[in-house]
């Protein structure tokens, strides 16, 4: 079984390329050109000039629009809400500072070398989230430390 390649005419007809029969039902014509000659037909259908430069123009404002899209990202700067940052009055009120029994302590570290930081004084249990803890990463660690203590004077060893 052969295969050809037809065109469908400016009038809307289908025309056999072997014979002189013209089909409107594109199914028909595949029959008709299957059953009577042995062909296997791949239609196409020739796009006129305008359907060409409409889908030029289409594409051209899409890459305009990108274009612009990515000129305009360009030019801002996104920056992130800081957070607020862990004070020795919020301390006090979650009971971490100068508490009987407080969730944090600012201490020096047992990794020789690191300096002070701020340690858990309690147990924690599997999914709760820390930085640090005992000198052992925990889960994740935040990229900003500065949300986790502010204090007036802090010594660090270096």
């Amino acid at each position: 079984m052969s295969e050809e390649v037809v065109l469908r005419k400016s009038d809307g007809l289908f025309y056999c390329p072997r014979c002189t029969v013209h089909y409107v039902n594109e199914r028909a014509f595949r029959a008709h050109c299957k059953t009577k000659h042995g062909l296997k037909v791949t239609l196409f259908k020739k796009k006129s000039i305008e359907e060409k430069k409409a889908k030029a123009r289409q594409r051209k404002q899409q890459r305009k629009a990108t274009r612009e899209a990515l000129q305009a990202m360009a030019g801002k700067t996104f920056r992130l809400k800081q957070r607020a940052l862990f004070t020795f009055a919020v301390a006090h009120v979650r009971g971490a500072y100068q508490a009987a029994n407080p969730i944090v302590k600012i201490d020096d570290s047992t990794v020789p070398g690191t300096g002070r930081g701020l340690f858990a004084n309690v147990d924690l249990s599997a999914g709760d989230i820390c930085t640090v803890y005992d000198g052992e990463k925990v889960y994740e660690e935040p990229t900003d430390h500065e949300y986790a203590c502010q204090l007036g004077v802090v010594t660090t060893k270096s």
